[in-house]
C-alpha cells in the first residue's frame, strides 16, 4: 500500500514538472521557430501521458484478487512498463517525420542568448526529474517508475545534443566536437 502511494506521488511530481516544461518548450520553441524545442514540448507532454498511466497502473494492482483474476493484479505494473515503451516509441518517430518535413522545407531559427539559457535551465530540471524518479522507482521497485526515469534522462541527453549544436553554430570559433577528437586521439 505504502509503495503504490509512492509511485502515485512520484507520478503526480513527473505530470506537474512535465506539464510545466511542455507549456515553457512550447512557448520558446514558437517564439525561437524551432521544430527541435517544439518536439520536446510534445515530448513532455507524452512523459506526462506515461506518468498518468503509471498512476493507473499503480492503482490497478491494489485491486484484491478476484473470480476473474485469482493471482491478483499485481503483473499490471509489467503491461504499463510495455506501454510507457510503446509511447516512448511513438514520440520517437514522430519525432523523425517531422525532423524529415523541416529538412525538406528548412525555415530559419531565431535563437537568441536567453532562448539557450532558458533551454538549458530546462534540461537540467529534465535530468534532475529523470534522476528523481528513477531513485524512486528502485525504492519502490517498481520498473514502471524506473523506465519514466530513464527516458527524462535519454530526452535530456537529446535536448542537450540540440542545445550543444545550436551553441556551435552561433559560436563557430569553439568546435566542441573538433577539441573532444584532438583529447581522444
Amino acid at each position: 500500500m505504502e509503495r503504490n502511494k509512492g509511485i502515485i506521488r512520484t507520478s503526480i511530481a513527473g505530470i506537474c514538472g512535465n506539464v510545466f516544461l511542455s507549456t515553457f518548450k512550447l512557448l520558446i520553441g514558437t517564439a525561437a521557430n524551432s521544430v527541435s524545442i517544439r518536439a520536446d514540448a510534445v515530448n513532455n507532454l507524452t512523459d506526462a501521458l506515461t506518468s498518468v498511466v503509471t498512476i493507473i497502473g499503480a492503482k490497478l494492482s491494489e485491486r484484491k484478487p478476484d473470480q476473474k483474476h485469482p493471482f491478483g493484479y499485481g503483473r499490471t505494473e509489467y503491461l504499463v512498463s510495455l506501454f510507457i515503451g510503446v509511447m516512448i516509441l511513438y514520440a520517437g518517430v514522430t519525432e523523425i517525420i517531422e525532423t524529415f518535413g523541416r529538412i525538406r522545407h528548412p525555415e530559419p531559427n531565431d535563437y537568441s542568448v536567453c532562448t539557450m539559457v532558458i533551454v538549458s535551465m530546462a534540461v537540467l530540471v529534465k535530468i534532475l526529474m529523470g534522476l528523481y524518479t528513477l531513485h524512486k522507482g528502485k525504492i519502490y521497485d517498481s520498473t514502471a517508475l524506473q523506465a519514466v526515469g530513464k527516458d527524462a534522462l535519454s530526452d535530456s541527453a537529446g535536448s542537450a545534443a540540440t542545445l550543444q549544436k545550436r551553441v556551435q553554430e552561433e559560436y563557430p570559433e569553439y568546435e566542441i566536437d573538433v577539441k573532444m577528437r584532438h583529447r581522444i586521439e
